[in-house]
């Protein structure tokens, strides 16, 4: 059961390729599993949510940008990326750009913005 739960958060979350190796392996998955643990898995699987997924434009761009990073990841090359300061240089501007090599990434939920 946790297997079939990790597919679908894997699918969700991850880039076309991760998600359709996702998809291969819970049907593998269920082939071999008895009938009644089979309807028990459905039935977890469709009334606990582990999260929200978008299916909005923007939910695409973000996994694309995952998918990048994660080929960053893999491939050790350092990313680029700009972002807003909470706190303002002496010119008055917010606006920072940064190179990073990175480890590796970890989802989080914002806090209230």
């Amino acid at each position: 059961m946790t297997l079939l739960i990790g597919s679908d958060f894997v699918e969700q979350r991850f880039d076309g390729s991760y998600g359709h190796q996702a998809q291969a392996s819970r049907r593998k998955i269920e082939a071999i599993l008895p009938e009644e643990v089979r309807r028990e898995a459905s039935r977890v699987r469709t009334t606990v949510k582990l999260l929200t997924v978008e299916r909005s434009a923007g939910g695409n761009k973000e996994r694309e940008r995952l998918k990048l990073l994660r080929q960053a990841i893999l491939e050790r090359r350092k990313v680029r990326f700009g972002y807003s300061k909470s706190l303002p240089e002496t010119d008055g501007s917010r606006h920072s750009e940064r190179v990073a090599r990175l480890t590796g990434l970890r989802s989080f939920k914002e806090r209230g913005c």
